[in-house]
């Protein structure tokens, strides 16, 4: 087998895990998904965080799975996955670094192989981690500064994505790819609406978990439920239900299989993403297949994905009181829904996995100089 005929060996660096309680979220899908289908044309070995329960090392896929670090906290977990990862980086062959470039993660591991690197850029946290935390915050937002600029190519998500990076990293490689959908969110389903939804991780900060409850407490006269699906801080949500007087109105379910999601999203009114910082977010993508409109926010990381007045409706990420108008309007006008929906479905016809990650496999080829001939 000539040389560029061979597998090329990729060292992909995530610290999520679909599994993960602690996270969970669509970029370990994505990476899991897009991985599982290069693992024919490419020999992959994915570094992630390790949590509990989970198995130390372990083959998905005929992607081989290692799970570094310590999973006693979330806190402890990260902190042993940024250092375990810089020593199999040097130690474990490969032909490119791929990782999932994250501020929380500060591994500067492509600043320890000679190998090309590449950084999947899912999210952007600027300044915005340093509102969120004033202190531990500045260590990921330095890393999002310095540690971008180790890399050899980028595949950022979007192109808001790519913009935001740019000013400190300059028009080096780029190849931008998207979110994507499995065949079961393209499923021929009987829908229905029964409740509001929200799903992700319970971070009450970034996720504006807070503004929406509030805004459901101001529509609270209309008896529309709110189920929330994602882990996270269960206890905070408790109390805050109880504070806005929402007993009875929200439904908290920690997880859902993948797999089963299709039918969560085609019982829904809408996707509520009331977020106050995102990168190019999966479930807005997911709704859409559903032919379910959103309910999100006037931010950056939606610009590329939520069309105001085609696919959802968009407002300010503090201002629950235009969130509880916005909310209203959607619920009490059907034909407005069902004009956004029918838009959002034919959006997301173009998201297809298997196209994607062939437009992933060719960039990384090209970046590690093993195009295929």
């Amino acid at each position: 087998m000539t040389k560029s005929a061979a597998k090329i060996r990729i060292l992909h660096l995530i610290y999520d895990d679909p599994a993960n309680p602690w996270v969970g979220g669509g970029g370990a899908i994505r990476t899991w998904t897009i991985n599982g289908l290069l693992a024919k044309d490419a020999e992959i070995t994915v570094l992630c965080g390790m949590f509990p329960g989970a198995k130390r090392e372990e083959t998905v896929k005929a992607v081989r799975i290692i799970r570094v670090g310590s999973g006693k906290s979330y806190f402890i977990s990260r902190l042993t996955f940024v250092s375990g990862v810089r020593r199999l980086v040097k130690s474990l062959p490969h032909d490119l670094l791929v990782e999932e470039f994250s501020g929380n993660s500060p591994t500067f591991a492509a600043c320890l192989t000679k190998k090309p690197s590449v950084a999947v850029l899912q999210n952007y946290l600027g300044t915005s981690i340093l509102k969120k935390r004033p202190v531990i915050g500045l260590v990921p937002w330095l890393y999002e500064k310095i540690g971008i600029r180790c890399f050899t190519a980028f595949v950022p998500v979007s192109e808001t994505i790519m913009r935001r990076f740019l000013p400190r990293i300059g028009r080096e490689k780029f190849r931008s790819v998207p979110q994507g959908l499995g065949p079961e969110f393209f499923k021929k389903r009987r829908t229905a609406e029964k409740y509001m939804l929200f799903v992700g991780r319970l971070d009450f900060y970034q996720k504006g978990i807070d503004v929406l409850l509030k805004a459901l407490a101001m529509n609270k006269d209309l008896g529309v439920k709110l189920l929330m699906v994602g882990g996270g801080d269960a206890a905070r949500l408790g109390k805050m239900i109880g504070r806005c007087g929402l007993e009875g109105l929200v439904e908290h379910r920690p997880r859902v299989e993948h797999d089963r999601l299709p039918a969560v999203y085609a019982d829904s009114y809408f996707l509520c993403l009331p977020s106050r910082y995102e990168g190019w977010p999966l479930v807005c993508l997911e709704s859409y297949a559903l032919g379910k409109p959103v309910l999100g926010t006037d931010i950056a990381g939606l610009k590329d994905v939520l069309v105001h007045g085609r696919t959802g409706l968009k407002t300010n990420p503090d201002d629950a009181a235009a969130w509880a108008k916005a909310m209203r309007e959607l619920l009490t006008d059907s034909a407005l829904r069902k004009r956004l929906g029918q838009g959002a479905k034919k959006i997301s016809t173009g998201f297809a996995w298997p196209l994607l990650a062939a437009r992933q496999l060719a960039f990384y080829r090209e970046v590690a100089g093993r195009e295929k001939k």
